[in-house]
């Protein structure tokens, strides 16, 4: 392995960049997710590409596809995909999963485009299959079910709804940060965490009408500090803020008035992932809470957060 993290080539060991790539066609409704981290939601067709190093880990990830149930043929496929930050365009695909069919009627004839379970290695500016090699793809698994988290109109929230999962899982050495979330606590989807998070957007609310740019800073600490690792490159997420916050074209802060706060509780969507170590509050339709009005349209801040020694922090 040492000859392995040697080779410069190698994008693994040299500041990887992971990213899935992805490719849907048909009336479906569909998720891609990393390690049960949702990175893209949408119906219909779309292609394009999303960054995931925040959510990696070197170790087992696991890739997947969610396609809400319709009788409609749906073809939905994802690619892992990792090259170097920076010095290469080159980029190496690592394993693939793919389902085309109705996935009111899915079998495992759906998931037959999906990398079967190999072994891998990084030769010649590509992964190729090496009986000896050190990357192990897993068998892709088709499961039915409660496997859709979608908005669902006649209960007016958003829950697991009924349509296919497929995933795989991969283990591969990665030399990224070990991400805090990964070593925190257990999230329970129930009152008291979102009233939690209820309570940290109303200090972020009113800090941005108070101008309290110090005490934000200290919100936004680890967020920022972890964003720092993806890349090296500095990130300040309340400079961000305050840039829009004070902005010509910003007329104003999307605030819940005294009416609409006390129903905050019953209105606000709670959304755990990450394997029950992240967190995020939206509102019925999946939007972000955090937003400014501006001339050009609104402007939206996601945060996600973690439960780390008793304590609710904003990690992405």
């Amino acid at each position: 392995m040492n000859d392995v993290k040697q080779d410069k080539n190698n994008p693994l060991f040299n500041q990887p960049y992971a990213q899935v790539s992805f490719n849907a066609t048909g009336a479906c409704e569909y998720q891609i997710l990393i390690n049960d981290v949702p990175v893209y939601t949408d119906k219909g067709a779309m292609r394009a590409s999303v960054p995931v190093n925040q959510f990696m880990q070197d170790g087992v990830n696991d890739l997947a596809i969610t396609v809400k149930d319709t009788d409609n043929t749906c073809n939905v496929s994802a690619s892992l995909e990792i090259r170097k930050l920076h010095g290469s365009d080159n980029i190496s695909t690592v394993n693939r999963v793919s389902f085309s069919g109705e996935p009111i009627n899915a079998t495992d004839k759906a998931i037959a485009d999906s990398t079967k379970a190999e072994k891998l290695a990084f030769k010649d500016d590509d992964f190729k299959p090496a009986e000896d090699g050190y990357i192990t793809v897993n068998q892709a698994k088709l499961e039915t079910g409660k496997q859709y988290y979608g908005y669902n109109p006649k209960v007016q929230q958003r829950e697991l709804m009924d349509g296919i999962k497929v995933s795989q899982e991969v283990n591969l050495p990665l030399d990224l940060p070990h991400w805090s979330y990964l070593d925190g606590e257990t999230i329970a989807n129930d009152q008291a965490t979102k009233d939690a998070l209820i309570a940290i957007y109303k200090e972020i609310w009113v800090d941005i009408q108070n101008k309290n740019w110090d005490k934000l800073n200290k919100l936004f600490a680890l967020r920022d500090k972890e964003m720092k690792m993806l890349d090296g490159e500095e990130t300040n997420t309340v400079a961000k803020i305050k840039k829009t916050a004070e902005s010509a074209d910003t007329k104003e802060l999307l605030v819940p008035n005294e009416e609409n706060m006390k129903n905050l509780r019953e209105n606000l969507d709670l959304n755990v992932f990450g394997h029950a170590k992240l967190v995020s509050l939206t509102s019925w339709n999946g939007d972000n809470i955090l937003i400014f009005n501006t001339s050009y349209g609104n402007v939206n801040y996601g945060l996600r957060f973690a439960r780390i020694n008793g304590k609710f922090e904003i990690v992405r």
